[in-house]
Parts: structure tokens; sequence; C-alpha cells
């Protein structure tokens, strides 16, 4: 299937078989050859098929082609995750080993600011845990079970907090996987963040209230959106003359279809 789609769609960096296959299909088509691509879901059962891969490795092995700098990086990248995941797998003293056993990526919340309140509950770094270690302080103490304050002590231990994890959680023992499955289900209801476009035009949200602003309006605009980057974030550039930016990236989170009315 993946074979049929890379021929379908167009792409910048097209497997260069993709456009030899391309460049004798149109010669075929010139000739009035009709080619027609088929897909099968499976070959199990069908006689002959592994007759037909064993003449097809048997070819493969004899075609002297160059190998396309695509499938060298692909190799190249699977070989590198997979030291760094056996490295990983030894640091079993490392706390957070414990958090993130894997190499693999966090799915980014599309609002940078609550991506980071999650990240840093997750590591345990937070201003109430960790602001001693910057004013030379002593470290905060849980008053009720005097023992230093800490995330996991909080959420997870923490027998003052048992009121709040069963209004939360339904339940007053947590562990960490419980709370990143709670996110997941959180992650499903959230509504997805709006798919902006090049040319659009919108409002961008004010994000400094000083002295004087909190009656003024909460949105900047006209924008018109010139790119669109990863995570839904977005470079937009002003139209005419109002009070914000000329130019600025935000997120969709922070902005909103312009409105004529």
């Amino acid at each position: 299937m993946s074979a049929l789609e890379s021929l379908h769609f167009l792409t910048e960096r097209r497997h260069p078989t993709v456009i030899e296959i391309l460049l004798l299909l149109r010669k075929l088509e010139r000739k009035g050859f009709d080619i027609i691509f088929s897909w099968v879901p499976g070959h199990v059962g069908i006689l002959g098929n592994e007759q037909a891969d064993t003449a097809a490795r048997s070819m493969s092995d004899h075609m002297q082609r160059p190998v396309c700098y695509q499938d060298l990086k692909t190799s190249a990248q699977n070989y590198i995750h997979r030291v760094w995941q056996e490295t990983w797998d030894q640091q079993v003293l490392n706390k957070l080993h414990s958090i993130h056993p894997s190499t693999s990526h966090w799915a980014a919340l599309p609002v940078r600011r609550h991506d980071v309140h999650l990240t840093r509950l997750r590591i345990g770094h937070t201003r109430f845990t960790h602001r001693h270690l910057l004013l030379s302080e002593n470290a905060p103490e849980c008053p009720s079970c005097k023992v230093p304050y800490s995330v996991y002590h909080i959420l997870i231990d923490c027998p003052v907090f048992n009121r709040h994890r069963v209004t939360f959680f339904h339940t007053s023992v947590l562990t960490l996987s419980d709370l990143d499955e709670n996110k997941k289900q959180c992650n499903k209801h959230r509504k997805p963040a709006y798919n902006y476009k090049p040319d659009d035009t919108v409002a961008i949200q004010r994000t400094q209230f000083g002295t004087g602003l909190k009656l003024r309006p909460k949105y900047f605009g006209p924008y018109e959106v010139t790119k669109a980057n990863k995570h839904h974030r977005y470079e937009v550039q002003k139209i005419g003359q109002h009070e914000g930016p000329n130019v600025t990236s935000t997120s969709a989170a922070k902005m909103k279809k312009w409105c004529t009315h």
C-alpha cells in the first residue's frame, strides 16, 4: 500500500526509484498502454506466492543499483536510536529513567505553556519544590509527613491530598502510570487545534497585560498567516496600521479567525 501511495502523492523528497517508475509509466502511456495498479491485501494462501517472492529476491541480488541516501538515512537513524535505547536501558539509577524509560518523544501539547507545566511535573522540578535552591533556603517540608515536599509526594504519597485524588481521579491510590493514562484520556476529549493556512486572516491574543491594559482588547488584528510551523505554531504579519507587533509567531491556541463584522 505504501508503495502505491508514494506513486500517487506529490512530495519534494520523492524516492529515485519512484521517479524512475513514473517516467517509465509516462512513456508507456504515450505509446498507448493503459497501466492499472492494484493493491492486494495479502498473499497468504495464494498459489505461487512463495515462488514469486523467491524469483523477485533472486533478481534483486544481481541488480547493481546505487543506494538512495534516504534509505541510508533511515537505516542510520534506526541504528542510532537502537544504540541510544540500549544505553538508556542501563541507566536504572537515573531518576529520569523511571519517569520515561523509552527514548521516544512525548507527544507535545498544542499549548506550549501547558506542555511546560506537564514536563516540569513529570521530572519533578517545580518552583514550589525547588525554589529554595535559588534562594538558599531550607527545603519546604510536609507538616503532616515530616518529609521534604516533592511532586511525587504531593500527587502520590501524602494522605493530606487524598480528598483531591478522589475528586479528580476517583481513587485515593495513584501511580505515575495512572496519571499518564488520565492525561491520555483528557487528550482524547481535547478539542483539536484549528489548522490555519498561509494567507488566512486572523487575530492574535494579547499576551502581556500591564498597568492600565486590563480593559484593552484581548486580541490584535488583523494579521496574515505567512507560515505554518510544527506543533500548531504560526508566523504572522500585521495587516495595516493597528496596535500589536509587526511580525511575530504564535500558537493556534492564541489565535482566532478575523471577523469583519
